[in-house]
């Protein structure tokens, strides 16, 4: 009787090893792949580095906010022409949050060379030199 509860004991705690070993190996994974700036990173400094890494989509961001928001004020106060006029530079403060986005993707994918000023030398093989 001893025996067969030590055995269940036993193997539930190798189960539980398994499953917390196989937690791990997945956290581990997931550093690896997507850094260790996943897990420690708050949402105003992810903010933060984000507008730094890409100053021109928060700007085109306002400035299509601005023209929508004057635009709709415009029209309220009947004014259809200035009204006409902002929508149209909502669409062009649009096309500039657009093109600041693909410029954005553009740039992040683009391998960097940290190191571009180190010039590595290789030498070509040896020649084999048969003696006839």
């Amino acid at each position: 009787m001893a025996s067969d509860s030590e055995s269940n004991i036993s193997k539930k705690t190798s189960e539980k090893r398994e499953i917390r070993n196989a937690e791990l190996e997945w956290l581990r994974f997931r550093e690896e792949t997507l850094g260790p700036a996943a897990y420690q990173e708050a949402a105003g400094s992810k903010l933060m580095r984000k507008v730094k890494e890409n100053p021109f989509v928060p700007i085109g961001a306002f400035a299509t906010l601005g023209a929508l928001s004057y635009g709709l004020w415009c029209f309220r106060q009947g004014r259809g022409r200035d009204s006409q006029m902002m929508m149209r530079a909502r669409i062009a403060a649009q096309g500039f949050t657009i093109v600041a986005i693909m410029m954005g993707v553009f740039v992040g994918a683009t391998p960097r060379n940290s190191n571009s000023n180190v010039v590595v030398k290789t030498e070509p093989p040896p020649k084999n030199v048969s003696s006839s």
